[in-house]
């Protein structure tokens, strides 16, 4: 069972007292693999791989091949599994891969400074596992401070209005996506929406056959005057099978993963299972979704639509953010 998920942004208060209830320790579902060299182009690509403690041959086969988000989803997770941290409690909601910063790797970021990670731990928040997912498909030169920036270089439907990370991070997030990403990857512009738990036409769209949305999730606090807090991010995949979802986040108890939800899964992780939090007391009856349609880099690679290695370099287009 999924314990508690904390907020992506900034911390209003200390992580302990923010922490899920003990669980019991989950050991690693594989010993740490051997790194496996990384092809330069993939590399040079994707520069926050370079920080992986182990890349296996699937995560890099699939972003050579430029396969759909779903399988390039499943290689990040199991790349990653065998260095999942022990337990929910030892989860750390601020860390994130910088490849570039003057700490480059796993970093975590407390009271604004950069701390380095122990060479043992490899923590991704909600945000740096969100973050993982879209560099990897959409955008892989974003950086983690990319995502709160209050000033957008495109008008972006259904942005927040004001400048607020602390309530609205995972809208600040999406919006900051949304500007960055090229036309052909957004296949309603740039335009956020937003479904609420009675709004069966929204969960019907997030579950269409290949689509994929960046989602971010929403309730009121009961200890904060009933304030919104768009808390969580995550990617959601539609499929065919059983018409559900395939949701790709970052939580305590299980790491980076993939997760096939039925419909009714789906609505009890959004409502019930990401209000569990025993400071902000969320209210699950207030849960709320607003996504971004989006079409990844491997889509449009397999279309007629694909953009050209020029478009992507930051000197020629700088809202791809690649």
């Amino acid at each position: 069972m999924i314990t508690c998920i904390v907020a992506c942004g900034p911390a209003p208060v200390p992580f302990q007292a923010e922490a899920p209830a003990p669980t019991p320790t989950v050991a690693p579902a594989t010993p740490p693999r051997e790194p496996e060299p990384v092809d330069a182009l993939i590399a040079d690509r994707y520069p926050s791989l370079a920080h992986y403690p182990g890349l296996n041959a699937a995560l890099q086969a699939a972003l050579a091949r430029r396969d759909p988000p779903r399988e390039i989803f499943a290689a990040l997770a199991d790349s990653l599994a065998p260095y999942r941290w022990p337990s929910a409690l030892d989860w750390d909601r601020q860390g994130f891969i910088d490849p570039h910063g003057p700490r480059p790797g796993f970093v975590t970021r407390i009271a604004g400074a950069l701390i380095e990670q122990t060479s043992d731990r490899h923590d991704l928040g909600c945000a740096g596992g969100f973050l993982e997912g879209v560099r990897l498909t959409l955008l892989p030169q974003l950086a983690v401070d990319d995502l709160d920036r209050c000033a957008y270089d495109l008008a972006v439907d259904g942005a927040p209005t004001g400048c607020d990370p602390e309530h609205a991070y995972g809208l600040l997030a999406l919006t900051n996506v949304a500007a960055r990403l090229q036309s052909e990857q957004l296949p309603e512009g740039p335009r956020l929406f937003e479904i609420g738990p009675e709004d069966q036409i929204g969960f019907d769209r997030l579950a269409a056959p290949d689509a994929m949305h960046l989602c971010t999730v929403s309730h009121a606090s009961s200890t904060r005057n009933n304030d919104r807090y768009h808390h969580h991010l995550m990617i959601v995949l539609g499929t065919a099978e059983h018409d559900g979802y395939e949701v790709f986040d970052t939580t305590g108890t299980r790491g980076v993963a993939l997760t096939p939800m039925s419909r009714s899964r789906f609505f009890r992780y959004c409502t019930s299972l990401l209000a569990a939090n025993r400071v902000y007391r969320y209210v699950a009856r207030s849960a709320r979704l607003t996504c971004l349609p989006v079409h990844s880099q491997s889509a449009a690679h397999h279309g007629a639509s694909a953009p050209s290695a020029s478009t992507t370099s930051p000197a020629s287009n700088e809202r791809s953010g690649s």
